[in-house]
């Protein structure tokens, strides 16, 4: 009786400090009735960045109106195309604009969505692909496309700061050709968010260089205005937002922004004209037609309004507000763990501290585990023990080499050296010669609550 009236005042405390927790008081009837299988399973879900949870509602609702009507291919059917015109013009909503300011090209994904810029932009010799040392491997590898064609590439530090650096500046001036600017909305290593207001203010002074957002890790969780942060072009994944349907994203391009693209290959729907017989192909003059390649995922596509009713029903800023809630409590309390030797339990490769006004940290927080001795602890024991106890986490890198090398301080020639050792990408390899080799990720999403993150808590106080 002492432990339970324990545990309700400290979520009392909590729930008096964090008056923005929980949507109003119905975070709780919100998990019994349309994510249900969490209790039901004992599942602690804490790979939201991996991939948001869909609710049961949303499925049963997408289901109900596939029995309900008769979706034919769009490429056949008059119906099937307003329909998915419909989603374009309710994509661009969430996001502040409309089919006036900005073309949709649904894609099988973000990183889909990266490539077909990536393909279609007009490298040469006098241009640069520039990204952000905070990009994921699938910005990151854009770079080939631009190295093919002799344009130079660069790795820019672009790190809570809505400036870059003098080394950037030096770069960006120089620089006078087509060119694309890459980062990330939030990174997915370390759940920093990087600042929006650098988009305008680089468009202003150097107009030859594109701005490319990878959105992916940000959108489910914060507010994109595009009509104040107007990149030209935006990638990202709509299960990363509210996690079905999976295997659909979306490429939105600033109009304007797509006269620099030159799409080579053409396929079913993107012609209005073709010869099998001689070189000789018109594509369509509709941006959207053009780039979108054979019969798009019209079903997933209709099933995206559902996910979006989820979002827009909770608020995506009362989203942001409850997961930032739970954010601060947990680096907070892991912040305080301690062995008997006084050594902090917890190494953080996010901020220092989420206890901010501005808060520039998503509900992400990276880190490693360390014994008495300040030896590591290797992220692959912290995931089996997790996994023991029903608790889901990421760990490794999470496709993000330049945040993770810079967090763990890992050099080139130290990630080389681990490569000649044997350790790639996706083993276990956790430790190599007493240096961690990537990280734990906890990632907090719409539905997570208080309780969720005390038996993380619990889980981590038990097992080290």
């Amino acid at each position: 009786h002492a432990r339970r009236s324990s545990a309700m005042d400290d979520k009392n405390a909590f729930l008096a400090s964090n008056p923005q927790y929980g949507y109003g008081g119905t975070i709780d009837s919100l998990r019994a009735t349309e994510f249900a299988r969490l209790a039901r399973t004992g599942t602690v879900y804490l790979d939201n960045a991996g991939a948001s949870l869909y609710s049961e509602k949303q499925v049963r609702d997408a289901a109900e109106d596939l029995v309900t009507h008769v979706y034919s291919n769009p490429h056949s059917s008059a119906q099937s195309q307003e329909s998915i015109s419909v989603m374009r013009s309710r994509v661009l909503a969430f996001f502040g604009v409309d089919p006036t300011e900005y073309h949709v090209v649904f894609t099988s994904g973000c990183t889909d969505s990266l490539r077909k810029v990536g393909e279609a932009f007009p490298w040469d010799q006098g241009g640069g692909f520039l990204y952000s040392n905070l990009c994921h491997n699938s910005v990151i590898g854009i770079r080939e496309y631009a190295a093919d064609k002799g344009a130079e590439f660069h790795c820019i530090d672009v790190h809570q700061s809505s400036t870059l650096t003098p080394e950037g500046e030096d770069i960006f001036n120089r620089i006078k050709g087509p060119s694309i600017f890459a980062f990330p909305a939030q990174c997915n290593f370390s759940g920093i968010q990087c600042p929006l207001s650098i988009i305008s203010s680089i468009q202003q002074k150097y107009p030859h260089i594109k701005i490319l957002l990878d959105a992916a890790a940000f959108i489910g969780t914060s507010r994109l205005d595009l009509r104040r942060y107007p990149a030209d072009y935006v990638c990202l994944s709509f299960y990363k937002m509210f996690g079905y349907p999976t295997g659909i994203g979306a490429l939105l391009v600033r109009r304007g922004a797509e006269a620099v693209l030159n799409k080579r290959y053409f396929s079913g729907g993107t012609v209005e004209a073709v010869l099998a017989s001689e070189r000789y192909h018109i594509p369509r003059k509709n941006f959207e037609d053009r780039f979108e390649d054979g019969t798009v995922s019209f079903l997933s596509i209709m099933a995206l309004r559902y996910g979006f009713d989820l979002l827009e029903r909770l608020g995506i800023d009362s989203i942001h507000h409850h997961i930032a809630s739970l954010t601060r409590f947990v680096h907070s309390t892991m912040a305080s763990l301690r062995h008997p030797t006084g050594t902090p339990l917890c190494v953080f490769y996010s901020l220092d501290t989420c206890d901010k006004p501005d808060f520039h940290q998503g509900g992400i927080i990276t880190f490693n585990l360390q014994q008495d001795d300040g030896f590591p602890i290797g992220y692959s024991e912290v995931e089996r023990l997790a996994l023991l106890c029903n608790i889901q986490l990421r760990t490794g890198c999470f496709c993000n080499p330049g945040a993770c090398h810079r967090h763990i301080g890992l050099g080139p020639e130290i990630v080389k050296a681990h490569v000649e050792a044997g350790h790639v990408c996706w083993d276990q390899k956790d430790l190599i010669k007493g240096k961690a080799t990537g990280a734990v990720r906890l990632s907090l999403g719409h539905v997570n609550t208080y309780e969720d993150c005390v038996a993380f808590l619990s889980f981590l106080k038990n097992a080290f």
